[in-house]
């Protein structure tokens, strides 16, 4: 084998070991057996066996392409192999299983001696302290790690304590709170600036209650688009019915109805103009390490010139993704969620500007040229110089607050 395959094909082969023995799987188990057999391969190989990267979730290493093509069974167990999906004509098509000996030995042997196992005990072997899974659940405390990703180095240098270590001591693997996270759009337009202009930039941002709020806007986004479950059926969401959602979402804050109202009229009336497709799809937040999470996408994807395209809505119309924000924004995108299925998908952020000449808001499309794309580890330092400077900032406001505070002396003004 030469390159790393595709890993629901693994998935499919472990399924179907696992049946031949009357075993019952299902994903989460699947997720622990998968590593097993990627780790086993890495350190006998020096290979890796699937592409892409586990990542570490709560109960362990997962694959995200191969949750997602299992998720539908939840803790069920799998009674159907995984498909290649095609994101334009919705066409689902089956995997070819891998031939090759050395894959196949591996996979024999994990369903042999682990397939037996309950889901909790391949949990708590893939959680055993100083492992992979827990060194990365570690670092991701102080360090930044976009999506928790568990590298095949760490994996290789890592494999031997799954049977040695000790199991984790849960309590410890709660995030610092020394430091609030950042508001993901903060972080994205102030991770690639230069230092010193992160300081200036990070000095600004402070906890207040903005004037109003446009997340209603945000969660209408699909419905904006004409998405739809499948693009078998047609759109069946009406303006009348967004604008019933956008007044929900507001709830008592009457004052916010006007501002996304507006904008949602404006985007919808731009995308019949645009004449697209749209599909309901769930994509997730990404954890980046610091107790923080990232979704620049929303759970759909359009379909404009045959190509499936990834969405993000940036309405802010001041401290909105300049270019630097939106190059974080759109490295993030590549590197999360144009993956797999969706490999090869155009990226777009839509913005909101103000026309200086009519002084109204208008639509603005960026889309993405790949050579531009920022490599992971590259966004991994950024957002670790980030927080450092984020946790200076804090520190010193901290200083300025003890220094403000009164002391006990003061007879409020009263003269006595």
């Amino acid at each position: 084998m030469t390159k790393p395959v595709d890993p629901r094909a693994v998935a499919n082969l472990l399924l179907k070991e696992a049946r031949a023995r009357g075993q019952h799987v299902s994903n989460l188990k699947l997720q622990k057996l998968l590593f097993l057999c990627h780790a086993l391969y890495l350190v006998h190989t020096g290979r890796p066996l699937v592409r892409g990267s586990f990542e570490a979730w709560q109960f362990g290493p997962v694959h995200r392409e191969v949750y997602d093509a299992f998720k539908i069974f939840r803790a069920e167990p799998i009674t159907e192999d995984a498909q290649r999906f095609d994101p334009v004509t919705g066409v689902r098509q089956p995997i070819a299983l891998p031939a090759d000996r050395a894959l196949l030995d591996v996979v024999q042997k994990v369903v042999q001696f682990y397939g037996d196992r309950s889901p909790g005990e391949l949990v708590n072997i893939t959680h055993a302290k100083d492992g992979p899974w827990d060194h990365v659940v570690s670092a991701a405390k102080t360090n930044a790690n976009m999506a928790l990703k568990i590298s095949d180095e760490v994996i290789a240098e890592r494999f031997k304590y799954l049977w040695f270590g000790k199991q984790p001591n849960f309590k410890d693997k709660e995030p610092d709170e020394d430091a609030p996270p950042l508001p993901e759009t903060d972080l994205a337009r102030v991770a690639l600036q230069p230092d010193d202009r992160k300081r200036i930039v990070l000095r600004a941002v402070r906890s207040f209650v903005p004037p109003h709020s446009l997340a209603p806007l945000r969660k209408v986004a699909g419905a904006l688009h004409a998405a739809r479950p499948s693009l078998l059926e047609l759109p069946t969401c009406a303006w009348s019915e967004i604008e019933a959602a956008i007044r929900r979402y507001c709830g008592p804050n009457l004052h916010w109805i006007e501002p996304n109202l507006s904008l949602a009229k404006l985007l919808s009336e731009f995308n019949e103009r645009r004449n697209i497709k749209a599909v309901e799809w769930e994509f997730p937040f990404i954890p980046v390490g610091y107790g923080a999470k990232i979704k620049f996408w929303h759970d759909f994807y359009s379909i404009q010139d045959g190509v499936p395209v990834l969405s993000f809505l940036d309405p802010r119309l001041t401290d909105g993704l300049g270019i630097f924000g939106r190059t974080f924004v759109f490295s993030a995108m590549h590197h999360n969620v144009a993956i797999g299925d969706f490999e090869g998908a155009r990226l777009e952020i839509i913005r909101f500007p103000m026309n200086k000449y009519t002084g109204e808001r208008e639509v603005e499309v960026f889309t993405f040229d790949e050579r531009d794309v920022v490599p992971e580890a590259s966004l991994n330092k950024a957002i670790d110089d980030t927080y450092k400077v984020w946790r200076e900032i804090l520190a010193e406001r901290q200083a300025e607050q003890r220094r403000q505070r009164p002391t006990g002396t003061d007879d409020g003004g009263f003269g006595f």
